[in-house]
């Protein structure tokens, strides 16, 4: 299920309204529905796109740091293993069934099922203008629509990964 349209639309507005924070919006299969500039930033040097878990396992931008990438891998395979049983959607089917053809991480991963382990840690994107861009990930449901999650990605306040966020929103609204 992917959620009402006019749902997302009014998630999708309220992210564009988030000037600092690069944010999405994912369905239980990790499909991106929407997401606003900043968030475009943070996945520029991605070239999987459409799918956030397919970008975990299947995009060599997602292993700027090995560390930082265990942990998105650990995290993305427990909402995966969540909605693979409890959902009864076929993109998630989908998704699983493409992820263990097609990446030997996932594949090992999943049958191994050390996804239990909820270790969220900050999240390290690489941009080509603004080097590493360390964040911390915060994903939220809405009561009315659970199947769809936002997330938004957090800079520390004060940080280089928040003065760089900053600046990159400011590029954007420049002519």
């Amino acid at each position: 299920m992917t959620g009402k349209p006019e749902f997302i639309q009014v998630i999708s507005d309220m992210i564009e309204r988030l000037p600092n924070t690069p944010a999405i919006v994912i369905n239980a299969a990790g499909d991106v529905l929407a997401g606003n500039d900043l968030a475009h930033e943070l996945f520029i040097e991605f070239t999987v796109r459409g799918n956030l878990n397919r970008m975990v396992f299947l995009d060599p931008a997602a292993h700027y740091c090995d560390g930082a990438w265990t942990s998105q891998a650990r995290d993305c395979l427990r909402s995966l293993r969540e909605a693979y049983q409890y959902s009864h959607d076929s993109a998630v089917d989908e998704v699983v069934s493409d992820l263990l053809r097609s990446s030997a991480s996932f594949r090992a991963m999943w049958t191994a099922q050390d996804w239990d382990q909820h270790d969220r840690s900050a999240r390290i994107f690489h941009h080509p203008e603004m080097g590493p861009l360390i964040v911390d990930e915060v994903r939220l449901a809405s009561a009315a629509n659970p199947e769809l999650i936002l997330i938004a990605f957090v800079p520390r306040p004060g940080s280089a990964s928040d003065d760089s966020l900053r600046l990159l929103a400011t590029l954007q609204v420049s002519p």
